[in-house]
């Protein structure tokens, strides 16, 4: 897309405009990743060591000045050339990687009591803002259900133990549309945020004549088995032959294992289609908001879910790449 004076993008570091930025581009997704930021600016005379551990701010300026950076992190990466200076940032989630160690969880030492949020906010006040705050804890909330770490022991990374505790939380309120919860971040702040229905109000639609620009995906084989504890669930009846998965749990009972398993092949069938979608419309969408696809094909029309968004920009065009996941299928019609 042509630059025009609705767009206008600014990279701050370290509270500094960088007037000289060549391209930029922003990468978030769904799966828990570390948003990540890339930019290419013209000034060689920059010293490479003055800009790592810096802050940086983007703000896209797409249709409007932002009130808010679209990307908030830290450079970490930096690579000067002949005529320019490439960084690369993170979002502070990359704080909980960078700057721990392996927790040690004993009878003497422990979270018993304590669910996922509360030992976050306390993990990255003792541990990360010592002498400055680099995540607000203020906005880390809670989930429903909450997940306990009572009882839990050995030795865990903290972001991997965040990570593999947050699909625990799932809201069984619908059985055939459980919602579960993913990691996002809203500036300095690190959130969990609940999936929404597939039924919920769009938060855009997307046509070849409003927005829709090109698209593609492709097709997984849905699995409708699940082995769990030397045993087997299967899930209705499969059409296109025998995809299992297996799965392993901290479950101890055979009941509660089988119930995570059907979860996990209801969660397997809402999404057998990984779709890309390259759009004019949405660059401030949100990960997990509703997209309508209102198109004739048939395989991706329908009410989608974001789960990855990028952004590529440079003076003069600017690019979406939007990644959806397929809409809730007719259960209905697998089961027995």
């Amino acid at each position: 897309m042509s630059q025009d004076s609705a767009y206008r993008p600014r990279l701050i570091i370290d509270g500094v405009e960088a007037l000289n930025l060549v391209s930029a581009k922003y990468s978030t997704s769904m799966n828990s990743n570390i948003s990540n930021f890339n930019a290419t600016i013209n000034s060689p005379d920059l010293q490479e060591s003055s800009l790592f551990g810096k802050k940086v701010e983007f703000f896209l300026n797409y249709g409007s000045e932002d009130g808010l950076p679209i990307f908030k992190g830290y450079i970490k990466q930096v690579q000067p050339t002949e005529k320019n200076i490439k960084i690369t940032a993170f979002d502070v989630r990359s704080f909980l990687t960078e700057n721990s160690t392996n927790l040690s969880f004993t009878d003497e030492y422990n979270f018993d009591g304590h669910n996922l949020s509360s030992f976050l906010k306390s993990y990255i006040t003792d541990n990360i803002n010592i002498n400055k705050t680099f995540i607000d804890v203020n906005k880390i909330n809670s989930m429903n259900p909450p997940v306990s770490l009572t009882g839990l022991r050995g030795d865990y990374n903290p972001y991997t133990l965040i990570k593999e505790s947050i699909d625990k939380s799932i809201d069984l309120t619908n059985i055939q549309e459980p919602l579960n919860y993913f990691i996002d971040v809203i500036g300095d702040s690190i959130i969990f945020v609940k999936n929404k229905k597939l039924d919920s109000t769009p938060s855009i639609s997307l046509s070849q004549s409003n927005g829709l620009i090109s698209y593609r995906y492709n097709q997984r084989p849905k699995r409708f088995t699940a082995n769990y504890m030397n045993r087997r669930f299967t899930y209705g009846t499969s059409p296109n032959g025998t995809f299992s998965i297996d799965y392993e749990g901290e479950e101890e009972f055979p009941a509660e294992k089988r119930q995570m398993a059907y979860l996990q092949i209801v969660r397997e069938l809402q999404s057998t289609k990984e779709i890309t979608i390259s759009a004019s419309l949405g660059h401030y969408i949100g990960l997990g908001s509703i997209v309508y696809l209102n198109t004739e094909d048939k395989n991706i029309a329908g009410a989608h879910r974001v789960v990855s968004k990028s952004i590529s920009c440079s003076k003069d065009s600017i690019s979406l790449n939007l990644g959806v996941n397929k809409s809730l299928p007719n259960l209905s019609k697998y089961l027995s």
